[in-house]
């Protein structure tokens, strides 16, 4: 494992999303925030559920407490932008699995939207 990484840098979905939105105007950060925060819900109402089934604890690693905490320091082009740090912070606390399957998602809906990095 390399210690320099993030514990998003490990996603190339994730990655790209944050090199796409930065520096795009406010409302679309604020639609992709909405429809992260709706997927997110649903995800953890599943998370939630199957937990009650199993009684089986949920982690999300060292790596994401970390982010998370580090977060407050706010050195990231993103942890300036209260909408992006929330969104950040909101799947930091996912399983790997469904963070992937969010970010996986979350680009593709960026790239049905046309949004580039040249915008």
């Amino acid at each position: 494992m390399e210690y320099n990484k993030r514990w998003y840098d490990y996603n190339k979905d994730m990655v790209t999303i944050l090199e796409l939105v930065e520096g795009k105007p406010q409302e679309l950060i604020d639609s992709l925030a909405e429809n992260i925060f709706s997927f997110t819900r649903i995800v953890r109402e599943t998370i939630s559920e199957q937990e009650e089934e199993a009684e089986i604890p949920v982690t999300i690693g060292k790596e994401k407490i970390l982010g998370y905490y580090k977060s407050f320091n706010r050195r990231r082009w993103y942890d300036k932008n209260w909408t992006i740090l929330s969104i950040m912070n909101l799947l930091s606390t996912l399983p790997q699995n469904d963070f992937d399957n969010v970010a996986r998602g979350t680009l593709q809906m960026l790239k049905e939207l046309g949004v580039s990095k040249n915008d």
